[in-house]
């Protein structure tokens, strides 16, 4: 039985979507997604038609993907379903807000590990967590009860 490929989480603004293509072997279809930065360091393969949708030009995505090899395959979108307070909306599309607290909470965390660079897949991991973390702790609710007092 072949191993299964660890999934891993990608996340960012989709610059291009091919149009569906057909695999000549197999005549499955598939799409190619660029999300963010260098199209050639950037490019995920989906199979799932199911999927397709989800990627559009300008859009911002979390994604589960797989890679063998060069190519990396998006496998599942990360999506909340009803939408939350944030303004994440059904088909996981983020308000403009969010979008630029994760872009700054990605850019600070990037900053902090930059001495990381020279492993690429680990330094994007701890930076997608710490971004993760600034993340949340921007969209922290905050109390409105006053703290009680020490005792004496």
């Amino acid at each position: 039985m072949p191993e299964k490929a660890e999934r891993k989480t990608g996340m960012g603004l989709v610059t291009d979507v091919s149009d569906v293509q057909s695999h000549e072997d197999s005549g499955r279809e598939f799409i190619v997604v660029h999300v963010g930065g260098d199209k050639d360091q950037h490019k995920f393969s989906c199979w799932k038609p199911e999927l397709f949708s989800e990627f559009r030009q300008g859009t911002s995505v979390q994604f589960k993907y797989t890679q063998k090899g060069k190519w990396r395959n998006i496998v599942e979108v990360e999506s909340d379903t009803d939408g939350d307070s944030r303004g994440v909306g059904k088909a996981g599309l983020l308000s403009k807000d969010e979008l630029i607290v994760r872009q700054s909470s990605v850019a600070t965390a990037s900053r902090v590990v930059n001495t990381l660079e020279d492993d690429y897949e680990k330094a994007t991991q701890v930076i997608l967590t710490m971004a993760e973390a600034f993340e949340g702790w921007v969209w922290r609710k905050k109390t409105t009860e006053p703290e009680p007092p020490e005792e004496e």
